[in-house]
């Protein structure tokens, strides 16, 4: 019987998962180093009873007394607990959530003669789990369109940002095929994608133009990944488009005002060549060329000071001249 019991503690103790045993009445028996560990203390044998933690608390953070914790249950109404959560206290502060399986141990009559306690850290899961409400919360508030699509192109989410730059709702645009946002002269660009996806590669950032609900057409700067599952497989894409429209206004009016400028510059340069010619005829010494030149220089500043000052909320002309 002994060397029974120590071949049954040394597989629980090889086992990474925290594991205790109790006698009928709750004292402790047995513990792992895994049960230790995520308790954060060394249990007395014999001496604690039903739990090997510090001090638990339920989910919602009340505190649960250890003779009413889900060890101390089932050894009381002689059944397995299972589904209640519960958190661990260590010594030293920290908090573990876990969810414990308690079963009862019966003798070859029947009779109750302890229980058996296996104890699943959800710290990671936890974390895990507020990781992902985290980039969801971040998903779903960002103002660029964010879109998730499976391997057939079949759209699978659908964000707040792409309602609002594509004005299809969510129930219109999920389980369809993402090709109803692009052009017929595009088409090929989600075969290209796709094909880059199956590759595990990213798309990096392009621009290009995609189609809204009502047809009218949108400039997007698009940036693709490849989402993988809990295996690493890559099962779709995400798709992150910005509405670039205000930008390549900018970048349209900045290309007019500097084809302007360059216009104007270049007048500038033949009224001042005209200057000089005029001056020169009229002037009878090196003096007064100097003088009448400046001058002339002078009022020509001060009238592209009033242009500077005015005139560039003025609908600009690609043939306007200055003259002498």
């Amino acid at each position: 019987m002994l060397r029974k019991d120590n071949l049954f503690h040394q597989v629980l103790e090889a086992l990474p998962v925290a594991i205790y045993t109790t006698d009928r009445s709750g004292k402790i028996t047995f513990y792992n180093r895994a049960a230790a560990e995520l308790a954060g203390r060394e249990p007395q044998i014999g001496v604690d009873e039903w739990c090997v933690t510090f001090r638990l608390f339920t989910p919602d953070g009340n505190p649960l007394p250890h003779e009413d914790c889900p060890m101390a249950v089932a050894l009381k109404e002689n059944r397995p607990i299972r589904n209640q959560e519960a958190i661990a206290q260590r010594p030293d502060g920290t908090l573990i959530p876990f969810l414990p399986f308690p079963t009862p141990l019966r003798d070859e009559t029947g009779e109750l003669i302890g229980a058996v306690n296996l104890l699943v850290d959800l710290s990671e899961r936890r974390q895990a789990e507020e990781v992902r409400q985290h980039l969801s919360a971040i998903v779903e508030s960002s103002f660029d369109a964010i879109v998730s699509k499976d391997l057939n192109g079949v759209i699978k989410s659908w964000n707040h940002g792409a309602e609002r730059l594509f004005r299809y709702p969510a129930s219109e645009a999920i389980g369809k095929p993402i090709t109803m946002l692009i052009p017929a002269d595009r088409q090929d660009e989600e075969v290209y994608i796709l094909d880059r996806i199956r590759n595990g590669e990213r798309v990096e950032s392009y621009e290009t133009v995609r189609r809204r609900k009502d047809g009218s057409l949108v400039p997007v700067s698009l940036t693709i990944s490849p989402v993988r599952d809990g295996t690493g497989r890559i099962v779709g894409a995400s798709k992150i488009a910005r509405d670039i429209s205000a930008a390549k206004e900018s970048e349209y009016r900045i290309r007019a005002l500097m084809r302007e400028v360059n216009h104007r510059v270049k007048n500038q340069y033949a009224v001042i060549l005209s200057m000089i010619r005029e001056t020169n005829k009229r002037s009878r010494n090196p003096d007064a060329f100097e003088r009448d030149v400046r001058e002339r220089i002078m009022a020509l500043s001060a009238s592209h000071d009033l242009l500077v000052s005015d005139d560039w909320g003025a609908p600009m002309s690609s043939n306007c001249c200055w003259h002498s």
